[in-house]
This record gives structure tokens, C-alpha cells and sequence, in this order.
């Protein structure tokens, strides 16, 4: 399993991306403003920000990966593989995961060592650590699901990917938050439901039987697939509470 996972890690398209990645991450870190340099919940804030675009690239990334033993033609020879076909689809999907957590994390510790000089003991808040790691994961988690149920090169990617983006300002509920003040926390229960989400949904993405159907129209696809994010959405909590400290 160790040998496949490392082979997914060198296919994956994000690898040869990597670098772009890590160029957003910072763009996104210091091009929208610097206030939150010497705060540390103001840094953890911006530190997770940049889920709102690495999100997007991991669900098409993801949907791509997913669907591509499908477009090789495999499904059959997976179902009648001696390992659960669920292995596989667990190990594309934490490849894809891999990648993006360490793009994240890159991330995080640059705005952690920018901002220790100024802020004193501590460090960077972990609830809004981890409410940037399920946003991710959520995206991953999404973007695979649908890469397994419509294997489309091109169509499915492309729609997760803008679909991700276009979700973040039309859904109620937020990924991920914009700004925090001084004293502004996340509070436990919120992360706790949060995460419980999204590892519900990595579940889902590798264990979901793939559909059996006929070839349908691309119109059919759009619809089948708005429906599916449409549903999964509506499972999600609405929105990060916060409190005062």
C-alpha cells in the first residue's frame, strides 16, 4: 500500500504544480493585507485563508485522479481485485490530501515565523488551523466523489473546480473565515462538528459504490452533478461559531 501511495504521489498533478501552489499561498498570505502580523489569532486567521483557493484546486485535482482508472477502463478489474477496491481510492485521495496539507502547512509556518518576533510567546491557534485543514478536506473529499461517479477528463474537474470556487460566496455556510479580532475564538464544538464532517466525507468519497449507468448527455452530467454537491452541501454545518476570550 506504502508502494501505491508513492506512486500516486508522483502522478499526481499537483506535484509538477507544487511550486504555484506555494507562489498563491504566499500571495494570498501577504497580498491581502499585513495587519495580522504580530497577532497571533489575526495570523491564524491568514494562514487559513489561503484554503479558499487551494480548496478549489484540490477538488479538480482530486476529481481527476478519482476518475482516472475508470477512463482506463479498470473498473471491473478493481471489483474483481483481491485487495478492497476501497484501498485504492483511500490512496489517491491522501495523495492528493498530502500535497495540499503541505502546501497549507508551508504556509502556516511562514506566517507563524513572520509573526513571532512581534507576538510574543505562542504560537498560531490550532481551531483555526483545523478549520482550514477540513475545508480542505471537504473539497478533496467532494471533488473525489465526483470524479468516481462521472469520469469525465475534462467536464468533471472543470465543474468541481469552478463549482468549489463559486460555492465559498453562494452557500450559507462559510469554509473558512475572513478575519478574527484580538480577542475572537472558534469555539471546540464548532471545529469538533466541522472535522467530524469532512473525515465523514473522505469516508463516503472512498467507499461510495460507483454508479452503474448508461452513457447520457452532457447536459445530464451537469445536472447529476449540481444535485450531488447541491446534497452534500446541504450536510454541512453553517457556519464557524466564535466567542469572546
Amino acid at each position: 500500500m506504502l508502494n501505491a501511495y508513492q506512486i500516486e504521489l508522483r502522478r499526481s498533478p499537483l506535484l509538477t504544480a507544487f511550486p504555484l501552489m506555494i507562489a498563491v499561498d504566499l500571495v494570498v498570505l501577504f497580498g491581502r493585507s499585513r495587519y495580522w502580523i504580530g497577532s497571533w489569532p489575526e495570523a491564524s486567521v491568514a494562514a487559513q485563508v489561503v484554503t479558499m483557493f487551494l480548496g478549489p484546486v484540490l477538488a479538480g485535482v482530486s476529481a481527476w485522479q478519482a476518475g482516472r482508472s475508470s477512463r482506463a477502463g479498470m473498473p471491473e478489474f478493481l471489483l474483481a481485485a483481491a485487495r478492497p477496491g476501497w484501498r485504492a481510492e483511500a490512496v489517491r485521495l491522501a495523495a492528493t490530501l498530502t500535497l495540499g496539507f503541505l502546501a497549507y502547512g508551508i504556509g502556516c509556518l511562514v506566517a507563524a515565523t513572520v509573526s513571532s518576533g512581534d507576538a510574543g510567546p505562542g504560537f498560531l491557534w490550532p481551531s483555526y488551523l483545523l478549520l482550514g485543514a477540513s475545508a480542505l478536506i471537504i473539497f478533496a473529499s467532494v471533488g473525489h466523489l465526483a470524479g468516481r461517479w462521472w469520469p469525465s477528463a475534462g467536464f468533471t474537474p472543470i465543474v468541481c473546480a469552478l463549482g468549489s470556487l463559486i460555492s465559498l460566496s453562494v452557500l450559507p455556510f462559510k469554509f473558512t473565515l475572513l478575519a478574527a479580532p484580538p480577542d475572537t475564538y472558534v469555539r471546540p464544538q464548532t471545529v469538533a462538528v466541522r472535522v467530524l464532517c469532512a473525515l465523514a466525507l473522505a469516508v463516503l468519497a472512498v467507499t461510495a459504490p460507483p454508479l452503474r449507468r448508461t452513457a447520457s448527455p452532457p447536459q445530464e452530467d451537469a445536472v447529476a452533478l449540481a444535485r450531488c454537491c447541491r446534497r452534500v452541501g446541504g450536510l454541512l454545518p453553517r457556519s464557524p461559531g466564535s466567542g469572546r476570550t
